[in-house]
């Protein structure tokens, strides 16, 4: 009996992670790497002094960095692709779009207000 309920729990887990793997073309490692690799480009984006970096949205999938967002010169925009790509040493889509209007508005906090957590 308790092999049997043994191999029902292994063939549940095996399916979840299938099922995970299935939905976001990614499997769990995948995306954990992912999210590490976003977290260390944001990380060093922040480090930098451009104010307008705060616009920079980072996101990655399967490896490669995607910047999207508006930053104020093509000066800036070319060091956010040079930073992200000397933090993952692999391929950078910098889609970052140069708005000469942002260089004379202050930057503007764009991360999520914090949600009250359930328990």
């Amino acid at each position: 009996m308790r092999t049997t309920k043994m191999l029902a729990l292994v063939f549940v887990v095996l399916m979840a992670g299938a099922a995970c793997q299935t939905m976001t073309g990614r499997t769990a490692g995948q995306w954990t790497e992912d999210k590490a690799t976003t977290a260390r480009v944001k990380t060093a984006l922040g480090a930098t002094k451009v104010t307008t970096l705060t616009r920079v949205d980072v996101d990655t999938v399967e490896g490669v960095v995607y910047l999207r967002g508006k930053v104020e010169s093509d000066d800036v925009k070319r060091r956010a692709g040079d930073v992200a790509a000397s933090v993952v040493g692999r391929r950078v889509v910098n889609d970052l779009i140069v708005d000469r209007g942002l260089a004379s508005e202050p930057a503007r906090d764009t991360t999520p207000a914090a949600s009250p957590t359930t328990r």
